[in-house]
């Protein structure tokens, strides 16, 4: 189960930079999401390329994770944020 919550916070992260699919990611991982990358990265929020490059990637996703299955559970992460971060990124 850590392995798909880490993929879904992975692939949550990249489908969040993506201007076209932000309103896909469910309003309660959004947050979590966009305090991961500004505090973690340099990057913008909308700058997939810089958030999906080298270690940006992975240190958000070490920052969101408990966040987003704080916010939105187990179950919505799996089932909602995940096939729409699947989109961007992948």
């Amino acid at each position: 189960m850590k392995l798909s919550i880490s993929a879904l916070l992975l692939a949550s992260l990249t489908a969040l930079t993506s201007a076209a699919s932000i309103n896909d990611i469910p309003q309660c991982a959004r947050p979590c999401l966009e305090d991961a990358i500004k505090s973690k990265t340099s990057c913008a929020v909308t700058d997939s390329n810089c958030v999906c490059s080298g270690d940006n990637f992975s240190k958000v996703q070490g920052a969101a994770t408990g966040c987003v299955l704080d916010a939105c559970g187990s179950d919505t992460a799996l089932n909602q944020v995940l096939p729409a971060a699947q989109k961007i990124c992948g």
